[in-house]
């Protein structure tokens, strides 16, 4: 992209100085000529090239970076009030470097597709997993891949003598097979992963090929992870003690800010919003205890029992008082 890019608007400032007969490097043009390029590499990067998604008109994107570039420098040059580079040089360059794009454009997809190809992944694991995995390698993964198969465990056990994931790897070129907690866990399953392991095939966990291609962790991985933390007010008996005094002092403050607040929210129910002024809810707590828990109205009061499943409120909803 750069030597290309260099080589058009160079080589047609040099033609342009060749025709007119004047220096070229001797000119105040030559800095604008670098300052050209610069912004023809800013415009091909603002459009996406040269890694571009194989869906897009390959074609259509170099031409318009080409044609952004040729706009901004002109744009350049009327506020600047002087002809910064004669306009041959400006859209001659940009004619040039249009098809240049493309043959980039082209080269990119190409190394991309046989990256992709290099890394033929396998998820054996519970259901989802392959579909989050392929969904995730959409991104940007740190190192390409795809995914060629995703099974669940029980058909990777097999019966007798058979090697299910032996024959799904082969059969499919696969070169990494990535193995859940469960899978890992099952004798039958590692003994054909050492099998393909033998044979020259990568063999990692669920958490290793988030780690190496992904550079993160599943979120099912920080699930487990997150219990493994100390908790303060369980763990830390201190902080446990500091913090209900923090509680009771706050809850203290608050309480003084809700009785100064009660009777103006009392005159406002009566005016538009007629009713109970509190509303009471069950709401579950530590260790699973229950407390009522009580909050200003801010819906149409209802003598109905509460529904079994929250029904959500809507920006439309007509229950807002």
């Amino acid at each position: 992209m750069l030597l290309g890019t260099l080589s058009a608007v160079f080589g047609m400032a040099k033609l342009h100085a060749l025709t007119h007969t004047y220096l070229f490097t001797a000119s105040g043009r030559l800095i604008w000529a670098f300052a050209y390029v610069g912004v023809m590499l800013i415009a091909a990067y603002a459009t996406g090239l040269p890694s571009l998604s194989p869906s897009r008109n390959k074609l259509l994107v170099a031409s318009g970076a080409a044609g952004l570039g040729a706009t901004l420098m002109s744009l350049v040059t009327l506020i600047a009030g002087g002809q910064l580079l004669p306009r041959f040089v400006i859209f001659g360059a940009a004619a040039v470097a249009a098809p240049w794009y493309l043959v980039c454009a082209t080269v990119a997809e190409g190394g991309r597709q046989r990256a992709e190809a290099r890394d033929r992944v396998i998820v054996v694991g519970d259901s989802g997993e392959g579909d989050l995995l392929r969904a995730e390698l959409a991104q940007m993964p740190e190192r390409p891949a795809v995914v060629v198969g995703a099974f669940d465990t029980a058909s990777m056990i097999g019966t007798g003598n058979g090697l299910p994931l032996v024959d799904a790897t082969t059969a499919s070129r696969c070169s990494v097979v990535v193995l859940s907690r469960y899978a890992s866990d099952l004798e039958h399953i590692v003994d054909q992963a050492a099998l393909l392991h033998r044979r020259g095939v990568r063999i990692r966990t669920l958490t290793g090929f988030y780690v190496d291609w992904l550079g993160k962790l599943p979120i099912g991985e920080l699930e487990r992870s997150s219990m493994l933390f100390d908790i303060g007010e369980i763990h830390g008996r201190r902080y446990g003690r500091v913090k209900r005094l923090f509680d009771i002092g706050c809850g203290s403050i608050g309480m003084m800010a809700f009785v100064i607040a009660v009777p103006l929210v009392a005159l406002g129910n009566l005016v538009a919003n007629r009713g109970p002024i509190f509303f009471r809810q069950a709401r579950v707590v530590r260790d699973g205890r229950c407390f009522t828990m009580w909050k200003f109205r801010t819906m149409a009061p209802t003598h109905e029992p509460e529904p079994t499943d929250a029904d959500w409120s809507a920006t439309t909803d007509a229950r807002v008082t």
